[in-house]
């Protein structure tokens, strides 16, 4: 027998894990077809990709902090229509932070040679500085995907399976962390 919707909540709710494992594949499909079709209306350049990360980080709020914002769902609507409201206002919010980052950041980091002089040193110590504390600014995805590609090597695939997102994400995924580090880094300098 098929659970209803108030019924999956409260499994969810009771930390359920086949209950989230039928909301999540009941719900997936209808989230990534909202949020797709929003974006494509919205002109975005990757609307798949977008659409699968609004709906992953959509699922992962409705999972972090003990299931709190799905306790906070009061049953005024449906659970659909919720989670579309939610998906399609993420979605949006990606769009947005994708319109205001810029393609690509160039590295700014370079390597200093064997003959750099003392102050050169200095200079790449306090960057090194600024940016641990950048990352320590950002989302707590973000952070662990830029430290896990740059600093521990992991390729893309294994920043998708640590991350749990598709591959092909990976890049769209980092740009944003990268355009969101350059912009906390901007803001310590000014």
């Amino acid at each position: 027998m098929e659970l209803t919707d108030r019924e999956l909540v409260a499994r969810c709710l009771g930390s359920d894990s086949q209950a989230w494992d039928t909301l999540v594949s009941r719900y997936r499909p209808l989230l990534t077809r909202v949020a797709q079709q929003y974006l494509q209306r919205a002109g975005a350049n990757d609307p798949v990709s977008l659409a699968e990360d609004a709906v992953s980080e959509v699922l992962a709020e409705l999972l972090s902090k003990d299931h709190q914002a799905l306790a906070r769902f009061q049953w005024r609507c449906s659970l659909s229509t919720w989670l579309g409201v939610l998906t399609r206002r993420r979605a949006g919010k990606l769009l947005r932070s994708q319109a205001r980052a810029p393609e690509r950041m160039e590295s700014s980091l370079q390597p200093v040679g064997d003959h750099a002089t003392p102050s050169e040193v200095a200079s790449g110590h306090e960057l090194e500085e600024a940016v641990r504390a950048g990352l320590d600014e950002l989302a707590p995805r973000d952070r662990l995907a830029l430290l896990l590609y740059y600093e521990s090597g992991k390729s893309y695939r294994d920043v998708a399976a640590v991350l749990g997102v598709p591959p092909k994400h990976v890049a769209s995924l980092m740009a944003r962390a990268r355009a969101k580090l350059a912009r906390v880094l901007e803001t310590q300098a000014g």
